[in-house]
């Protein structure tokens, strides 16, 4: 019955760097490479905002991931999926001259984000490791404000966001 069910593989390409592994289908090359590009600028101004990045984090550019915003998981270890789709009109990032660096960026904050801890959920995730990271129940609109807040920082610009 094993043998009958038919198994999706993709032939997947990687790039890495500064701690930051992105894989990617063939053939976009040329997403994998702004956003290995952007990565190291992008580690190092989160450092100085007070959210360090740990790493390695695993970055993928998910071309079945339908839903237009980064995933992020730090179970069983630091990830992020990118949609490859292109965002639509009103969408997460649609302003975006470059949406997959967005995202980069969005994902990469938010790994930081989850990583801050202090007191007795420091002391928990000594013992537990990222079981214990209380970040993660942040409600939905505190982390879209920290991201977005951070990347109108990082990009030096205002959005004017019509929507």
């Amino acid at each position: 019955m094993l043998l009958g069910i038919a198994v999706h593989a993709q032939d997947l390409r990687s790039v890495s760097g500064s701690g930051v592994e992105i894989s990617f289908p063939a053939g976009e090359e040329m997403i994998a490479s702004r956003m290995a590009e952007a990565a190291p600028r992008m580690l190092d101004f989160l450092r100085e905002k007070g959210l360090p990045v740990k790493t390695p984090v695993h970055v993928f550019l998910d071309q079945d991931l339908d839903l237009p915003d980064a995933q992020v998981t730090m179970i069983p270890h630091r990830g992020v999926r990118v949609p490859l789709r292109a965002p639509g009109v009103f969408e997460e990032g649609y302003l975006e001259e470059d949406p997959w660096t967005y995202f980069l960026f969005k994902g990469l904050c938010l790994e930081g984000v989850y990583s801050i801890r202090g007191g007795l959920p420091a002391s928990l995730h000594d013992f537990f490791g990222e079981i214990s990271s209380p970040n993660l129940i942040n409600p939905p609109w505190l982390l879209e404000g920290i991201t977005s807040l951070l990347y109108r920082q990082y990009r030096n610009q205002l959005t004017n966001d019509p929507f």
